[in-house]
């Protein structure tokens, strides 16, 4: 408040009835809001409630955070359902839940809770109101026995059990920033989410026993747990030249001035975050009292589990046609050249990098991605790619005995067999990215991470120069040799149906086994 404000000593006056507060005036010239409250004990309550003047009604209204209609509306699109669990009263907390659109008429108060925990209807409720901790503990314990993933997202003592209990806890701390700019005007952002203004925390009151939870408010006896008053007029480093911006006597120096109240959460221009037993408790702790890191949550664990699974397929494909490659067919005397190998490794390597830099959707889907790597879709999917792709060796290297018999090499020597394998080996490689790299509805498509995708392209032109020979030079460096028409068509017909092949049985097994829809609850 810039207005000034009195406190300390309160008198009352028995001749007119009129309470009486006379104290030194405190004007805040730093920019910090402040709320002073003192009390005075009066035997006879009728003596402040009576001969009073009417002035007109006071509302309070405690505005919705900003981003927590959009978070709401997306979990509900995802197939989630939103329950509500608060000690606010009934009114209020159905306010906010018709608001945030998933109230369904359904509402539990104080004790009835007890009773609803029992019942069979128990998950038609989406509001909870006068809940106590162990009403919180409770609620989650039986959405867990229905078979339920829950998640549960809270700020507060009262909510730790719930956190812990929970499948997935989400702890909403606060961020306090410091006071900046040479004007001492305005903190970082203007606490337009509730969470701090003007450096000053907004939830900085004291509990029911009169102790304060945060730094800086005064408990019962009015002894403050952080010092607000600065007076240095003792020091006797100072001068007293009036002149001096830096002396004590200079009124402008708000270190001087006994009546200057210094911010008691500033400490340099950074912002701080005071975690609680709540970020004990909770599995993730995110700076910001809005309920948006919930999604975020969701969407970045969802991202991260499909990015694990199919780096685990793509590695198991590699590392089983590399090592058939590299064993059964050097055995015959097929081996691949120096060249060869470093300049297939680095494009791969580059395709691996930008495989992880898709980023996730905004919007939660209803499917569920799988949540381990053996299950029937991951590994029916990786035994029927390496078949296809071992069946595809198998048949180019009989073909090519047709057009040139295979000498046993201890060394590498460019012949036709080892061009065609190499050729097949490099487009394997190729296929295991496209075949099984995972999208939407969970993350951005092949097509929408152009890293990757570009990066596939290359490697595709590669393959395509070498097989058709574009450049002689580029072959020649390669090590490949000239392959017959009609032995390069046939190739380049095994690629085709491989690749075909692959995507199918791909799609087949997410369909029938990787795509899960998670059971809505109403």
């Amino acid at each position: 408040s810039s207005k000034s404000i009195s406190s300390n000593k309160s008198s009352r006056d028995k001749s007119n009835n009129t309470l009486i507060t006379n104290t030194p005036t405190i004007t805040p010239n730093n920019n910090i809001n402040i709320t002073l409250s003192n009390y005075n004990p009066f035997n006879d309550r009728s003596y402040l409630e009576s001969d009073l003047n009417f002035c007109g009604f006071v509302l309070f209204e405690s505005k919705i955070k900003e981003g927590s209609e959009r978070a709401v509306e997306n979990l509900i699109k995802g197939g989630m359902k939103v329950v509500m669990i608060t000690g606010d009263n009934k009114m209020t907390a159905c306010c906010v839940a018709r608001k945030l659109g998933f109230y369904n008429g359904n509402v539990c108060d104080g004790e009835e809770i007890e009773e609803v925990l029992k019942n069979n209807n128990f998950l038609s409720f989406s509001v909870f109101s006068r809940a106590d901790p162990k009403h919180k503990e409770g609620i989650i314990e039986r959405y867990k026995k229905e078979g339920c993933v829950t998640l549960m997202c809270g700020d507060g003592t009262n909510d730790v059990g719930a956190l812990k209990c929970a499948d997935i806890g989400v702890a909403l701390v606060e961020c306090y920033s410091s006071v900046s700019g040479r004007d001492g005007s305005g903190g970082v952002g203007g606490g337009k989410d509730g969470v701090y203004k003007d450096g000053v925390s907004n939830s900085g009151v004291s509990n029911r026993d009169g102790v304060s939870n945060r730094d800086g408010v005064s408990n019962r006896d009015g002894v403050s747990n952080n010092p607000t008053y600065t007076n240095t007029n003792n020091n006797p480093n100072t001068n007293n030249n009036p002149n001096n911006p830096n002396t004590n006597n200079n009124p402008n120096n708000p270190n001087t001035n006994p009546n200057t109240i210094t911010n008691p959460f500033v400490q340099g221009d950074e912002r701080k975050v005071r975690l609680g037993d709540a970020s004990c408790a909770a599995h993730f702790t995110a700076k910001t009292n809005s309920i948006g890191s919930v999604v975020d949550v969701i969407k970045q664990g969802r991202s991260t589990l499909v990015t694990t699974i199919q780096m685990y397929k793509i590695l198991a494909l590699n590392s089983l046609i590399t090592a058939f490659g590299l064993s059964f067919l050097d055995s015959m005397g097929v081996r691949f050249g120096d060249v060869q190998m470093v300049i297939s490794g680095v494009l791969i390597a580059f395709a691996f990098m930008f495989l992880t830099r898709s980023k996730s959707l905004e919007e939660i889907s209803v499917e569920r991605p799988v949540c381990n790597i053996f299950n029937f879709y991951v590994m029916g999917s990786v035994i029927f790619q390496v078949l296809v792709h071992i069946l595809s060796f198998l048949v180019v290297m009989w073909e090519s005995e047709k057009y040139e018999k295979v000498v046993y090499n201890e060394k590498f020597v460019p012949s036709l067999m080892n061009t065609s394998l190499f050729l097949i080996s490099v487009y394997q490689q190729i296929s295991t990215f496209i075949v099984n790299y995972i999208g939407r509805p969970f993350r951005e498509s092949l097509s929408e991470n152009f890293h990757l995708r570009n990066c596939l392209v290359g490697v595709s032109c590669v393959f395509v120069m070498l097989l058709f020979r574009v450049n002689e030079d580029f072959s020649r460096y390669m090590e490949v040799v000239r392959i017959e028409d009609s032995f390069r068509n046939f190739i380049f017909f095994v690629v085709c149906l491989d690749l075909f092949l692959c995507v199918l049985g791909e799609k087949f097994f997410f369909k029938v086994f990787g795509m899960k829809r998670g059971r809505c609850i109403k």
